[in-house]
Formats: structure tokens, sequence, C-alpha cells
């Protein structure tokens, strides 16, 4: 069923994903920026709504819901990493390694900072700094390993253009909805749900009752349900009611993440 999210609008080339950051880090993080000037600052947080970015995750069911996060865009998809789970981040010409604390374990993670300001306090005042000119960022306390301490089954799973397999939780489709505020503008919005055309007629057929989706060439789509029954249809074009796939989103391994509709070949939905 459909769960608007309003969110600003951003080509559809860079549609990922993300979330309004909350209140700043109770540790004092060690900034290094890309001139080496380093600083130390407390209420350390980001002056950024990362929910244009696309990750879904401003839904109150959300297990990242309301809570301060920065975002990397890997090759495959992108990921939300929460601030209390980040231990550093070194970057350089654009680059980033990313190492934080999930379900009481490392993980390190390569990508692209998605852009923010870093902001908080320093001895001299208040401190911003763009994630982009970011060279090293470490703090002074551990990361808090069980900020996001969690057992969830990785039932779906995507099945990518490449040929990998990537496991998944509570997976939504991203789309975009006209804006309610602003004439021209769209809002992304997460939807459990895949809508498809035959003839005139459009399908909306909940994921719950899906067995498996098959992307084809261009925008032919094979849906799949529990019961066995295959139904061929097309994916609709933008129509400002949700109708598109813009990508998808949920949780994986690394965290929550979105991922392009053209990475993804096929959907397997488990119980």
């Amino acid at each position: 069923m459909k769960k608007p999210i309003l969110l600003y609008f951003l080509t559809l080339s860079i549609a990922i994903a993300g979330l309004v950051f909350a209140t700043g880090s109770k540790r004092a993080a060690i900034v290094v920026d890309s001139a080496n000037q380093t600083t130390v600052i407390n209420n350390f947080e980001l002056g950024a709504d990362f929910s244009h970015f696309g990750f879904g995750i401003n839904y109150t069911n959300n297990r990242f819901y309301d809570k301060p996060c920065i975002g990397l865009k890997t090759k495959v998809f992108n990921v939300a990493i929460l601030i209390d789970q980040l231990v550093s981040i070194e970057a350089e010409k654009g680059h980033a390694t990313v190492i934080y604390q999930l379900n009481d374990q490392e993980k390190k993670i390569t990508g692209e900072l998605l852009e923010a300001d870093v902001i908080g306090q320093c001895d001299l005042g208040d401190f911003s700094l763009s994630t982009g000119k970011i060279k090293k960022l470490t703090f002074k306390e551990p990361a808090i390993s069980n900020a996001d301490k969690q057992s969830i089954s990785l039932n779906d799973t995507l099945i990518l253009v490449n040929g990998s397999r990537l496991p998944v939780a509570k997976l939504r489709r991203s789309s975009t909805t006209s804006s309610t505020k602003f004439v021209g503008v769209s809002d992304y919005s997460q939807f459990d749900d895949i809508r498809f055309m035959k003839g005139e007629s459009q399908f909306i057929v909940d994921f719950v009752k899906i067995k498996n989706i098959s992307f084809q060439t261009g925008s032919n789509v094979i849906v799949t349900l529990k019961t066995g029954a295959s139904n061929n249809g097309k994916l609709p074009a933008p129509d400002g009611n949700g109708a598109e796939v813009v990508g998808f989103t949920g949780t994986c391994m690394e965290g929550e993440f979105f991922i392009s509709a053209k990475q993804v070949q096929e959907i397997e939905f488990g119980n």
C-alpha cells in the first residue's frame, strides 16, 4: 500500500534515498579536511535532509527512523550508516572508505560520500564542512555497537544485472509523485507493490502476493504470483501518481539501502 514521503526532487541519475537528521552524536568527532586542518567538534550531526537520496527511512516503523545517518554511494547501491555506528572515514579524491559497527560486527565499505554538511561546535564556535572535503574523520569515543541491534530475516533476494544476488528485507518500490506543495516538483514515495499495464488497464499487485518479478527488455515485466499464475505486462510510464519504478529500498547486510531499478534484473520473494 502507498505510504508517501515528501522528499526533495533530484534527477533520476542520482536518485537514491535518505532521511532527516535528528539530534547530533553524543561522541566528539576529530575531523581532518582536505587542506589538513584538524578540528575537534562536539554535537556532531549532518546539516542535510538525506531523504532526497531515496532511502525511505522516514517511515516511523523503520529502524533508522529519526536517527542521524551518513550516506555512501557504492558501485551497486547506496547505503545509510548511523552516526552512532560510525567508526571512521578516510577519503581521497572523492573515494571514501567507511568503517562502522552493525549488529556487533565491524564492517568496511567503500564508495562516494553523499553530499551533506558536517556541522557541530568547536572551540572557535560553530563548525561546518562539506562531506566532499573530508579527508579523515574519527571519534574520541568508540562506536555504539548496539545502536541498531536488531535481528532481521533477509527473506527476499534481488538478482542484479551483473548476476550477483543481494538478500534483502522490508523491500519497497521507490517512485515519484507530484508535489502537493510545489508546482513542477516531484516527491519520492515508497510503495510495497508493483504496477504494470495489460492493454490500457493498470494492475496493482502487493508484494505479499508475489513470488517473482522478472524485468525484461524495455519496459516488459513478468509477475509470477505465489499461486503460480504468471502475468506479462509493461511497466507504466511516469504519471505523477507513483506508478513508475525508480528503484528499490530496504535492509541488506550493509544496512539501509537504495538501488536503482537499472541494476535489478529480477526479484525473488520469500515467505
